[in-house]
């Protein structure tokens, strides 16, 4: 009897709408309502970015991010953490350490007023600005081509 060993993996990319019905099912939380057009933008650069890499001149455009996550009790770290690592193996790369943090605002206060509790932490509100202000200067920086990139010709050696 032969053995016939299989080699490499079929293709498993989800076609676009399965993907996002997928990623959207995590965001099913009202509170996410003022966000989906930045969800629609997540959908189109995690699903495979720009469909026509003629018009990059065969370079790859540095994809940028910022994550901010808030929670009132247990969590907001490991969210952050698992975002940030989801964006970093799609090969986004942080604005800046001060870009991606969590922060537990209302800490085990009842949910009906937590975001009264975001509202009144203007420190936070500050911080995120900070993030946001950070993208923004790391957008232009990287469109100039002065981003420091140390790692910008470093190939893995175990490519996706």
């Amino acid at each position: 009897m032969t053995i016939e060993v299989r080699k490499g993996q079929g293709d498993v990319k989800l076609p676009r709408d399965e993907f996002e019905r997928r990623l959207r099912e995590r965001f099913v939380d009202p509170a996410f309502a003022g966000v989906s057009t930045e969800l629609d933008r997540v959908v189109v650069c995690a699903h495979g970015g720009n469909p026509d890499p003629t018009t990059t001149h065969g370079k790859k455009p540095d994809r940028l991010f910022s994550v901010v996550v808030h929670g009132d009790t247990e969590g907001a770290e490991t969210l952050r953490r698992s975002l940030t690592d989801w964006l970093t193996d799609m090969d986004l790369v942080p604005a800046a350490p001060s870009a991606t943090f969590d922060r537990s605002i209302g800490y085990h206060e009842p949910y009906a007023t937590s975001h009264a509790a975001l509202d009144r932490d203007t420190a936070v509100q500050d911080e995120v600005r900070n993030a946001a202000r950070t993208l923004i200067e790391s957008v232009k920086l990287a469109r100039a081509g002065q981003l420091p990139r140390p790692d910008r010709n470093v190939h893995s050696p175990r490519p996706k």
